[in-house]
């Protein structure tokens, strides 16, 4: 209770601080992050439930609260800092406080901040009881099925920073001490290739780059965390601006945990920190992004501009200029491929929904986004992505193997028209050891052709497929 009494008043404070310091702040970012400021507000304004000093939930759920978008709510509240905002926000804030459990022996299922564990057992006050109430350390990726890796990339900042910054307020050596080595599992992690571990996901790299902005912003020097904060957000930048394609409005694959195949369709927090270094029309974004996929983070905006002037100077100059013109020769297809041996299928969340070791985009004749995944359903691939080819292989795979592609369907297409709907613009040829099945369904709110290859009966040898791609 004090921690998150804490917590939130600091990052109350904080909210308005920075706000302040923006109009200070001479590096372009003003007046794009006061517009993302201004719209998430406009909107979430709508959903504001006064009576309680709660947010309505954002997909108007039979008139239920949300605690989550309602705490981004009190942030924005405070930096915007009109009329009676400050009152509201302090009310918002007060009552998140007063909804957390604090009966030990509540076993109801909450957030994690809304008690101790999912899993927490209340017995007597043993001496294990009282370590777990006083050391979060218990949750050890892999055990009890938890996946609280340091390669499971936001999770585990997020962790990071919670427990060494409340840990530095409430004097609290554990806590600190627990969020250093945390921080330090991540740092190692990070340092062998200079990107996160869980690489460049439109949906969740901006969730890990505000981490890291709360790392380098908000812990001292004495810290892992406010030595490498910095750094990471910077070299984290630099393979983005590497593989964003300006005129797409799309980061390039693979992906490791996303659900965004079109970023103008899907709204990520990614895509409201480009907002805020290039501006609206240039940035990957609907014009109306209460539309989009994925809508809900849109209310995280408010963070995203209080933190924009300090983020936005660690962002490499290149990376700026490659956000708004793509440098590379190969601007209207690009093929990106991972190769992985794991234990696991479906990345770092176990999710093959979501794991897209191999992506191919490429520009329709509409100027939207054309794409194509392969659906996760091994624990190995060989991927290997050359200049209009894409080659697969399933070291571990045999006769019963199939290769699965979701290709992305354009809204002029019918709902039935294959060709013109899958391949807009782009003409794609097979070579390797399959049959083939299609049919159109649905995953993470876009529509797509699933493209289905399946070993010959009776057939041996490694399941290898070879897809090669050009433009009309």
């Amino acid at each position: 209770m004090k921690a998150a009494f804490v917590l939130g008043n600091s990052f109350a404070l904080s909210a308005v601080s920075a706000t302040v310091r923006a109009k200070s702040v001479d590096n372009g970012t003003e007046n794009a992050a006061t517009q993302v400021l201004r719209e998430s507000m406009g909107w979430t304004d709508m959903y504001y439930d006064a009576e309680v000093g709660y947010l309505y939930n954002l997909d108007s759920k039979a008139l239920l609260n949300d605690t989550r978008s309602s705490a981004w709510y009190a942030a924005g509240l405070l930096a915007r800092n009109e009329g009676n905002d400050a009152e509201e926000a302090a009310k918002i804030v007060k009552n998140i406080i007063v909804g957390q459990h604090k009966n030990v022996k509540f076993k109801a299922v909450g957030y994690g901040t809304m008690q101790l564990a999912l899993t927490y057992l209340p017995t007597s006050g043993t001496g294990t009881t009282r370590s777990t109430r006083k050391n979060p350390r218990y949750r050890v990726g892999g055990v009890n099925d938890d996946i609280l890796y340091p390669s499971y990339s936001i999770p585990a900042i997020m962790r990071a920073f919670m427990s060494g910054w409340v840990g530095r307020k409430l004097n609290d050596s554990n806590m600190t001490s627990s969020g250093e080595a945390y921080a330090k599992d991540i740092v190692t992690l990070f340092d062998r290739a200079d990107i996160l571990s869980e690489f460049n996901s439109g949906t969740y790299a901006g969730v890990s780059l505000y981490a890291l902005t709360l790392w380098a912003k908000y812990l001292p020097p004495s810290s892992l965390m406010g030595q490498h904060g910095a750094d990471m957000i910077g070299k984290t930048w630099a393979t983005l601006g590497r593989l964003s394609i300006a005129h797409l409005k799309n980061v390039a694959g693979p992906w490791d945990r996303s659900y965004v195949y079109d970023m103008e369709r899907y709204l990520s927090i990614f895509a409201l920190h480009i907002w805020t270094l290039v501006g609206k029309t240039d940035a990957p974004i609907n014009a109306k992004p209460w539309t989009m996929g994925h809508k809900d983070d849109f209310a995280i905006g408010p963070r995203i501009a209080i933190l924009a002037p300090f983020h936005n100077t660690l962002v490499p100059k290149d990376t700026l200029s490659a956000l708004r013109a793509f440098p590379g020769p190969h601007a209207n297809l690009t093929i990106g491929a991972e190769t992985f041996s794991e234990n696991v299928i479906g990345g770092p969340a176990k999710n093959p929904s979501s794991f897209n070791p191999p992506v191919v985009q490429w520009s329709r004749k509409d100027a939207s986004v054309g794409w194509l995944t392969l659906y996760a359903q091994t624990e190995e691939l060989r991927a290997v992505a050359s200049d209009g080819i894409l080659a697969l292989e399933y070291p571990q795979g045999n006769e019963t193997s199939t290769f699965t592609f979701l290709v992305g369907q354009t809204r002029a297409a019918g709902r039935g028209t294959l060709r013109a709907g899958a391949m807009s613009r782009a003409s794609k040829s097979v070579s390797g050891s399959r049959d083939i099945c299609n049919l159109l369904t649905c995953c993470c709110d876009f529509e797509f052709w699933n493209f289905t290859y399946g070993m010959p009966e009776g057939s041996g040898g490694i399941p290898q497929i070879s897809l090669s791609f050009e433009l009309e």
